[in-house]
């Protein structure tokens, strides 16, 4: 599978070239970036073409899929014109940052059915591997509530501007939820139908249009329910960049993963006493899932439906937020 790169606007897109590059079956031919600087961190991975419009690139380079890293308020416009010109997009979080945007790669998605996949990494490590299989196995039996904490710490002097505003980036809710709800659904199997969140901007008042931190009680079928906590109040001085804490209770037992400097997961159950559990590895990486998708192969650990759903809801977790009030999921 050919690739070409739109975009180099996170550290998230090395990690994504690397693993395109080192897979047998896939290549980049292509890269595009409007910054020179940026276009020549890319250009130093490989030999690839190199433009400074995407859109060109595309006219010209025969690729199957793009990997797109831009911008995050820049994603809707380039996932649509990928799907349109009926490719493949493997994106960086969070897929697009506006109900509006969500909406118009549905639409093109209907047009011309495409894979849309996200960075979503927490499904392919070791430790959420090894949880999921406690719950699968139905070791804490049904799933009833999740709890997920997502801190990040915010190094202002490494932020990029358009990552210290909402409107660009998202916001807490968006940018940074997305992996939380993302879990929610894994682990529950559920959708969510109601959504309530809060979010503010108290550690860092001297960023306009910017939320710090944010709150979300999500309300899923059949009754159970999650509540995450999604922020940028990491203190500097804490061990780990991120510090990841899920607590899943069913009713049969309780589950509590630790994905931070301590990595662990543990269950019990209500007749026997907590035990850790060994991490379990996926059977395929990222980039073998994303061609599983492309190809209709099994097993499947991701795919375009996780990442429109899990934005879906995100997206409206932010607009309660901002309106105050509890919203439906349509």
């Amino acid at each position: 599978m050919r690739f070409a790169v739109v975009g180099n606007r996170h550290g998230h897109v090395f990690g994504m070239v690397r693993q395109v590059l080192a897979h047998p079956d896939c290549e980049i031919t292509a890269v595009a970036e409007d910054r020179p600087e940026c276009l020549a961190e890319l250009t130093a991975l490989g030999d690839f073409s190199a433009y400074q419009d995407y859109r060109r690139m595309l006219d010209v380079e025969e690729v199957d899929a793009i990997i797109l890293v831009t911008a995050n308020h820049e994603k809707a416009d380039a996932i649509e014109d990928a799907v349109n010109r009926g490719l493949h997009v493997l994106v960086d979080k969070p897929v697009v940052t506006s109900i509006e945007g969500l909406t118009r790669v549905e639409r093109a998605l209907a047009r011309n059915s495409r894979v849309i996949y996200p960075w979503f990494t927490m499904r392919f490590t070791s430790i959420y591997r090894a949880a999921s299989r406690v719950v699968s196995d139905g070791l804490v039996g049904r799933v009833i509530n999740c709890y997920v904490q997502n801190p990040h710490k915010m190094q202002l002097a490494d932020r990029k501007p358009w990552e210290l505003d909402d409107a660009m980036n998202g916001g807490a809710i968006v940018d940074l939820g997305c992996h939380s709800v993302d879990l929610v659904r894994w682990f529950s199997g559920k959708e969510v139908v109601e959504v309530t969140a809060h979010h503010a901007n108290l550690k860092f008042p001297q960023i306009p249009n910017f939320q710090d931190h944010g709150a979300i009680l999500l309300k899923l079928e059949g009754g159970s329910s999650a509540l995450l906590r999604t922020d940028w109040l990491s203190a500097l001085g804490a061990a780990d960049f991120m510090d990841y804490l899920m607590i899943v209770a069913g009713d049969d037992g309780a589950l509590e993963v630790r994905d931070g400097l301590d990595k662990h997961v543990r269950y019990a159950t209500d007749a026997d006493d907590f035990r850790l559990v060994d991490p379990v590895d996926p059977p395929h990486g990222m980039i073998q899932d994303f061609l599983n998708n492309v190809r209709g192969d099994s097993p499947t650990l991701l795919t375009t439906k996780d990442a429109i759903e899990a934005t879906r809801v995100t997206l409206y977790a932010r607009q309660s937020a901002e309106e105050g009030r509890t919203l439906r999921i349509p």
